[in-house]
């Protein structure tokens, strides 16, 4: 399983649920990622403690281009891209 852009974690918390083999989790903002490993007391280690899952703090698009890995499913729930981390586009002055 690939979820692009999984953010806190909601889509691998549902492929561990769903016993998913193996999950790659592709994520531009290497801040969500580490806030999800900080918080693993709450989180259950969504990030850290499972060996199914690996984490690749990249953006989607370039790891998917790049990528020799096949997935049986891929997942893009609400992705952020490098240009959209920012709202300063989106501000109406």
């Amino acid at each position: 399983m690939l979820v692009i852009g999984p953010g806190g974690g909601k889509e691998v918390l549902i492929g561990l649920f769903g016993e998913v083999e193996m999950i790659t989790g592709v994520e531009v903002n290497p801040d969500f990622v580490q806030i999800v490993k900080d918080y693993k007391t709450f989180d259950g280690g969504i990030y850290s403690d499972f060996p199914n899952v690996e984490m690749v703090v990249e953006e989607g698009r370039h790891y998917v281009e790049q990528t020799k890995e096949k997935f049986d499913l891929i997942v893009m729930a609400l992705p952020s891209t490098a240009q959209t981390q920012s709202i300063e586009p989106f501000c109406r002055e």
